[in-house]
């Protein structure tokens, strides 16, 4: 008998850049960490579930006025990967619910358009009701991976 290094639930990677959380993250081979997907990624991991900063960024606080400043709460390196559910995540362009939807630039997530787009770019559907008005919106995705 074999015991699952993975069950359920999101996996956590480390980052290479700066990750907004819940935009779809996708692999960076170079560095073996993650980083934001790019447009139509045939390669999306899932959703990061928090911010992330790589280790190399300086948390630092600036001191105003020469008083001693604590970071009370650093941006880890390390975020959760979801590959599954129903987020709440900002659209790249208008959306109708039910829409096959794929990766937009900088892990937004944005219509996947048929004929266009390769079947393996599909990450999920629309699931609001009411529909997405356009970049910059937000509204629920299932994600499907």
């Amino acid at each position: 008998m074999t015991t699952p290094t993975f069950q359920r639930g999101p996996i956590t990677r480390e980052v290479n850049v700066a990750v907004t959380v819940a935009r779809l993250v996708e692999p960076d081979l170079a560095t073996q960490k993650v980083k934001m997907a790019a447009l139509t990624s045939l390669k999306v991991l899932g959703i990061a579930t928090n911010q992330g900063i790589p280790t190399s960024t300086s948390q630092d606080p600036t001191l105003v006025s020469g008083g001693t400043s604590v970071m009370l709460s650093p941006i880890p390196a390390n975020i959760g990967v979801a590959s599954e559910g129903v987020w709440r995540m900002e659209y790249g362009a208008a959306a109708s619910w039910g829409d096959r939807l794929k990766s937009g630039a900088n892990g937004v997530v944005q219509p996947w358009v048929s004929g266009t787009d390769s079947p393996a770019a599909i990450i999920g559907r629309c699931e609001e009701p009411a529909g997405v008005a356009g970049a910059g919106s937000f509204g629920l995705v299932k994600l499907t991976l």
